[in-house]
């Protein structure tokens, strides 16, 4: 079985940064694919035994640089008392960290049209849902939601295997009523919630909200509030 990878090497400084990898070992492979019959520029076309050659030659200096994102945990001394139980354990493992995140701003939703909010993602994320917030929503307006490829980041060997329907990978609202504003004016929120179900995105993908508003007169507005999730190691 052959496999096609992409080495921390291949990405630029601006990248690494981006997707908080920098000081990570340069021959660590950040993705691997399963060899189909092309390979995309910077990858590289192994062996599975050669891909774990290579991260066996690379394991401990990668582990050292995972080390150093590891927060110090200092356990007080018992008290002096019998009856005192110490905790030695974290209330949890400090191996993600919240990075919550929103739209740049708020967008106007035309009458008897469909308006899309995008949002991109600068490294790799879980996401958990998040909230659709709206102004002077009208009866029958309704929102659709799903993971879009729009700058083209899956290689196009791998689209029909990971992609529902590319260029849109995977579509996780179909269809949500909107609940109207009172006399059609006002504003009202509508959350979407996933957890514990936490979908794993790679970075360049883009979060995408379509407003489909009625022929009902007078403009909507929308923003988004997105619950995403970073793994730290």
């Amino acid at each position: 079985m052959s496999l096609i990878i992409k080495k921390a090497s291949s990405f630029s400084t601006e990248e690494q940064t981006q997707m908080g990898i920098v000081g990570i070992p340069a021959n660590w492979p950040i993705e691997s694919y399963l060899y189909v019959d092309t390979v995309p520029s910077g990858f590289e076309l192994v062996t599975n035994e050669e891909f774990q050659a290579l991260k066996d030659n690379n394991q401990a200096a990668y582990d050292a640089w995972v080390q150093a994102f590891r927060p110090i945990i200092n356990i007080p001394p018992p008290a002096p008392t019998s009856v005192l139980v110490i905790e030695n354990v974290p209330f949890a493992k400090p191996d993600y960290r919240t990075k919550r995140n929103a739209t740049s701003s708020w967008i106007t939703c035309s009458e008897n049209s469909t308006t899309t909010s995008d949002f991109q993602l600068t490294a790799e994320f879980y996401i958990s849902g998040g909230q659709i917030l709206v102004k002077n929503a009208k009866e029958g307006d309704y929102i659709s939601a799903e993971v879009y490829d729009v700058d083209q980041v899956i290689p196009s060997p791998y689209r029909s295997a990971l992609c529902e329907a590319w260029p849109s990978v995977a579509k996780y609202v179909v269809k949500q009523w909107l609940l109207p504003s009172i006399d059609g004016y006002g504003y009202d929120r509508s959350t979407i919630d996933t957890y514990p179900l936490n979908a794993k995105l790679t970075a360049g993908l883009y979060l995408r909200v379509n407003y489909h508003a009625t022929s009902d007169s007078g403009n909507r507005k929308m923003a988004v509030n997105y619950f995403l999730t970073k793994k730290l190691v």
